[in-house]
């Protein structure tokens, strides 16, 4: 499993997660209240100790929001 975090538009964790892929965790991003990537909304995977940002191309299938 790999820990993601979702950051807000500060720059501040407000959320992790444990989870099995980059898919499931861009979905857990989408489903979060107010997590929206157009207001500087981010999420990050933790890879080999280093927190790496991570978009829409790199899983995901909630293409609901700003994804329309």
């Amino acid at each position: 499993m790999t820990q993601y975090r979702i950051l807000d538009a500060e720059q501040n964790v407000v959320q992790t997660a444990d989870l099995e892929s980059n898919e499931k965790a861009y979905d857990w991003f989408k489903d979060q209240s107010k997590a929206d990537d157009s207001l500087g909304w981010g999420l990050e995977a933790n890879i080999d100790g280093e927190w790496e940002f991570l978009d829409q191309s790199e899983g995901g299938t909630n293409l609901t929001g700003s994804d329309n």
